[in-house]
């Protein structure tokens, strides 16, 4: 009998401090934050004379790197405006807004990165370039044992 009522104790306090509730709102949580920083793998790994199997031939390529030089063109304008802009903030003293103002450069700088890394893609002709490869490639730096 007293093992039941302790069971009826517990089940009420369970409920009086809602602890289903707080159990969801983490798990919530926690995969909200799990789906921000985990970053899917891709099913198959396409090399680039496969692109022509989608539809993607030559002429559709040189399209896709004038596409893709004009973004990230567009997205550094964008930057370079919001860069001044913050200066402006800093001057006059509003340094919250600035604050703001930097993320969305940060945001504009990200997507110049990635059309401009697409383009190098496309360029060098080979798909799944890694960032040391895109680096070195576009700041003309010399790898150690490699000769040009």
């Amino acid at each position: 009998m007293a093992h039941k009522k302790k069971k009826e104790y517990f089940k009420r306090t369970k409920k009086m401090f809602l602890l289903n509730a707080i159990y969801r709102q983490q798990r919530y949580i926690f995969r909200t934050i799990y789906n921000i920083f985990h970053l899917n793998k891709p099913k198959s790994n396409m090399r680039f004379e496969e692109l022509e199997n989608i539809g993607v031939d030559k002429k559709k390529q040189q399209m896709l790197q004038k596409k893709f030089r004009f973004l990230c063109n567009v997205f550094l304008f964008l930057a370079w405006l919001d860069g001044l802009y913050i200066f402006y903030l800093f001057i006059h003293g509003n340094i919250l807004v600035a604050f703001v103002a930097f993320s969305v450069l940060l945001m504009l700088l990200a997507h110049a990165f990635k059309f401009h890394f697409w383009q190098y893609q496309l360029k060098t002709q080979k798909l799944g370039c890694t960032f040391k490869e895109w680096f070195r490639d576009t700041f003309s730096l010399k790898e150690k044992g490699r000769e040009e």
